[in-house]
């Protein structure tokens, strides 16, 4: 019973979250939508921020698989599937910057790790391996690591503007232009 009305509290914020503004998911909505008293949701997360980002956690990792099985590919792709990845994973960011924030640039560098921090790293080594972007698997997981880094770096500069000044990414095709480039250097595809 106990998991049922954890798992319920997570699924209506994550249904929240979907339809509305972060600002305007208060923990007492979701109480109320989820049938459960406030001291409830306390129990199982002693933060509104870790209850937030465990349903933006799943909100990721269901956008994720949904972007890979409407996208297939395969090595004469060339590198715009990547560039595509990249541009959905950031948006995903733009979406909640504070989950960009902690869950991305906080842990890029550190011992911590996350379903979410896994999953965006092995989904781009993937689809790097299916593009057949190098032939070398230490060379391109250490490849796929500095393009990790690049996509904590967008996030983390939309999450904090003042963190990147002068880097403006605040249109689709700038983003794409920025993560193209990045792409190409990394993997030394020409321009």
């Amino acid at each position: 019973m106990a998991k049922a009305s954890k798992e319920k509290i997570i699924q209506v914020t994550k249904d929240m979250l979907m339809r509305l503004p972060m600002a305007d998911v208060t923990v007492r909505e979701i109480a109320k939508a989820a049938g459960v008293n406030i001291a409830a949701i306390h129990y199982y997360f002693s933060t509104k921020e870790i209850l937030y980002n465990a349903a933006i956690e799943k909100i990721m990792t269901r956008n994720i698989d949904y972007w890979l099985m409407a996208h297939p590919m395969d090595k004469l792709s060339g590198i715009n599937p990547l560039i595509d990845l990249v541009v959905f994973l950031h948006e995903g960011c733009i979406r909640y910057p504070e989950f960009a924030r902690t869950r991305v640039w906080n842990t890029l560098g550190s011992d911590q790790a996350n379903d979410t921090n896994q999953k965006v790293f092995l989904t781009m080594l993937e689809t790097a391996e299916k593009l057949n972007l190098e032939k070398d698997t230490d060379r391109l997981k250490l490849k796929v690591s500095l393009l990790y880094a690049s996509l904590a770096s967008i996030s983390a500069s939309s999450a904090d503007l003042n963190a990147f000044n002068g880097l403006q990414l605040n249109n689709e095709a700038s983003l794409r232009s920025y993560v193209k480039e990045i792409v190409e250097i990394i993997f030394h595809k020409n321009r």
